[in-house]
């Protein structure tokens, strides 16, 4: 199944944005929240 990657390019980065946005945001407000990409490495 084949489609058109380049037919919504700001949309595509506008949702990616917003949800690194989110990500940061709650991992700001709960230091709780552990994320395997960010802790990995780190001894808790």
């Amino acid at each position: 199944m084949q489609t058109c990657p380049l037919a919504f390019p700001g949309h595509v980065s506008q949702a990616l944005g917003t949800l690194l946005f989110l990500a940061a945001s709650l991992s700001a407000q709960n230091e709780g929240w552990d994320s395997p990409i960010c802790t990995e490495g780190v001894v808790s």
